[in-house]
């Protein structure tokens, strides 16, 4: 798990961190995947790289809570010019990545898709969740995601914050 001194950077980290994951990450993964399966090569490199930048946006998203990222802003600033540099993991994704954009080939592909999928899992496991994040777009996505759901609330309500659920949800009705 990533660790973050301040528990409200923290929890704004967490959760900017697993809506990237959900929304933006698995769906390009799912892209790659397809991709790949259809023999579209182009198609599954682009993807593939997209997925890498998706999993180091969430990685180096700034630790500060005055500085909430949107994901509307695409990878500008710090992800565009990121080096590899000394991340021993991250280094050979990254040569894997562009001798795959360079070549795209079954092998350079799914070469570079055993790298991706090692450090999304790691990516995964920073966010701290006691389970793997479920995937959105399954048929348990609805139910995990519930779960998922519920740890924050809890976690939330156990810093004195709010409920996320609005009372009259969380109350049975009077016969």
């Amino acid at each position: 798990m990533k660790r973050i001194d301040d528990v409200s950077d923290w929890a704004i980290w967490r959760c900017h961190g697993t809506f990237r994951y959900l929304y933006h990450l698995q769906a390009a993964v799912d892209d790659l995947v397809g991709a790949a399966k259809a023999l579209q090569w182009d198609v599954a490199a682009y993807a593939l790289r997209e997925a890498t930048l998706l999993a180091i946006s969430i990685r180096k998203m700034p630790q500060r809570s005055d500085i909430v990222p949107d994901v509307g802003d695409g990878f500008s600033g710090l992800l565009c010019a990121y080096d590899p540099t000394g991340e021993p993991g991250l280094e050979a994704l990254y040569a894997a990545v562009n001798r795959a954009a360079a070549s795209p080939t079954a092998d350079s592909v799914e070469a570079a898709f055993s790298l991706l999928d090692q450090y999304v899992r790691e990516t995964e496991s920073m966010l701290g969740y006691s389970h793997e994040i479920p995937e959105l777009r399954s048929a348990r996505g609805t139910s995990m995601l519930l779960r998922l759901f519920r740890e924050g609330d809890q976690f939330a309500q156990s810093l004195g914050l709010p409920s996320a659920v609005p009372p009259d949800w969380a109350t049975k009705e009077s016969e």
